[in-house]
């Protein structure tokens, strides 16, 4: 395929740094977006790409962000919604402003995201979206309802939306990995007591390195052999039940 122009929120660590990087080894054009602009400037630097400090909750800096995108290197070819937040307190004792965070973060990016960057791929009838959700879309685990709420409505909404968007050739699915180790995860998975209990429920027995077991597959669905899915949730758990 051609270089693309491939837009990762969330890029400046972890899961979305990673797969801003397999898709820049992939060829394409990569611009890498997160909140931290020096985080995402360095993150940017390491694979040659562009990086923007933008705040996803904000729809309206997102959509001057896309126009900056489009003026430098062009219209986006794929988006990949990484961006989010994760709460670690009870329902409870989760205060409105946190849950808010939360949802907003999760949800409402995304929202605005695709608002801002796939109305240029349904006029040139062609894109790729690739929504990050979470296996705890649909499990529990304790004290995080509020992030385990804001990823089943990324998968749902990434349902809803690529019924839309297909009949244009826009193709959007999303990921739903299990624990994976990043800078976000480090603390639980570090855990001795988390070791304990949820480990063994892991059939590979180790949390997933994202560079390893996820970046690739976000660039799969971007490519023509994933060209008949749509709506589609790609579970990557390493065999969690």
């Amino acid at each position: 395929m051609e270089p693309r122009v491939v837009v990762v929120t969330g890029a400046a660590q972890g899961i979305g740094r990673d797969i801003a990087a397999a898709f820049s080894a992939n060829g394409d054009n990569v611009v890498l977006l997160d909140h931290s602009g020096d985080a995402v400037e360095a993150a940017a630097a390491q694979m040659g790409a562009r990086a923007y400090e933008v705040d996803v909750r904000d729809y309206d800096a997102v959509a001057r962000c896309a126009g900056e995108v489009s003026a430098a290197v062009g219209n986006a070819d794929v988006l990949v919604n990484n961006a989010g937040i994760m709460s670690r307190t009870s329902v409870l004792t989760t205060a409105p402003e946190e849950w808010r965070a939360v949802l907003e973060t999760n949800v409402s990016g995304v929202f605005n995201c695709v608002s801002a960057f796939v109305p240029s791929m349904v006029e040139r009838g062609q894109g790729w979206v690739v929504n990050i959700g979470s296996i705890w879309a649909g499990h529990v685990w304790p004290d995080r309802a509020a992030y385990s709420a804001s990823k089943a409505a990324v998968e749902q909404f990434t349902r809803c939306f690529a019924v839309e968007v297909a009949p244009h050739g826009v193709r959007v699915n999303a990921i739903s990995p299990g624990l994976m180790q990043t800078e976000m995860t480090a603390a639980v998975v570090q855990d001795a007591a988390f070791q304990a209990t949820f480990m063994p429920r892991l059939g590979l027995r180790a949390a997933g390195i994202p560079s390893e077991h996820l970046a690739e597959v976000a660039v799969f669905l971007t490519t023509q052999a994933a060209g008949y899915m749509a709506g589609e949730i790609v579970e990557v758990h390493g065999g969690y039940y």
